[in-house]
C-alpha cells in the first residue's frame, strides 16, 4: 500500500512551518495522532479532548490543520465541520479538516478543504492527506 502513495511534495522544512489540532475523545488515538504529527517535525501539535474544546481553541489560536475522529459524541466529525464552517471568522472557516473515519459521506460537507482518512493509517498516508489538504 505504501508504494502506491505518490512521493511527498512537501519537504521536511515545510512541515517545520506548519501547525495541527488534533481533537479526539481517546487518548490513544490522539496520542498516536500526535505522535505521528512530532515524527514530520510539525511546528505546533495541539490537542483537544471534544470539539467544543477544539472550537473553543480556534477562536484564539490560528492551526494549518485540523484532524478530528468520525463519530465523536455529542459533536460528530460532520456536525463538527459544519459548525466551523458557519464560523464567522474567515481563518477558522477555511481551516482545511482531516476527518479520521469512514469516508462515505465526505462528499457532502461544504465549505473548506475537507478530507478523509479511514484507520488503521500510516504516518506515510497522514502526510499525504496533509498535503491533498494544503496542495
Amino acid at each position: 500500500m505504501l508504494s502506491s502513495l505518490r512521493l511527498r511534495k512537501l519537504s521536511p522544512t515545510e512541515f517545520r512551518t506548519r501547525s495541527v489540532l488534533i481533537v479526539d475523545e481517546s487518548p490513544y488515538t490522539r496520542k498516536l495522532v500526535v505522535d505521528m504529527c512530532r515524527s514530520l517535525v510539525m511546528r505546533q501539535v495541539t490537542t483537544a479532548m471534544s470539539p467544543a474544546d477544539a472550537i473553543d481553541m480556534m477562536r484564539v489560536v490560528t492551526f494549518d490543520f485540523v484532524v478530528c475522529h468520525w463519530t465523536q459524541p455529542p459533536l460528530d466529525g460532520p456536525r463538527f465541520v459544519a459548525c466551523v464552517r458557519a464560523s464567522e471568522s474567515p481563518a477558522i472557516k477555511r481551516v482545511p479538516i482531516l476527518l479520521l473515519g469512514d469516508a462515505r459521506e465526505v462528499e457532502n460537507l461544504e465549505g473548506g478543504k475537507t478530507e478523509c482518512l479511514s484507520p488503521p493509517f500510516s504516518m506515510q498516508a497522514l502526510a499525504q492527506k496533509f498535503e491533498d489538504i494544503i496542495l
